[in-house]
């Protein structure tokens, strides 16, 4: 299964855990990887997110808030 197959499969698991704010396509030590973003890193919330997903390492980024910018247009 591909990378972008398994996230279109698991995204919608992943993204009904709270603190969860996005996933996506990384890397880790140069192979294929699941990001899970969050607001904040904690044990209970690693706890609850898998180590790897269809053969994927899930890597675990924590962003902090992510908010919209307003258009400069």
């Amino acid at each position: 299964m591909s990378i972008t197959d398994a996230l279109a499969r698991h995204t919608d698991s992943l993204m009904a855990i709270p603190g969860v704010i996005g996933v996506g396509e990384g890397r880790v030590k140069d192979q294929p990887s699941i990001q899970v973003l969050v607001v904040r890193r904690s044990t209970e919330l690693a706890a609850r997110l898998p180590s790897s997903l269809e053969g994927y390492p899930v890597d675990i980024v924590e962003t902090g808030v992510i908010e919209a910018q307003p258009d400069s247009r």
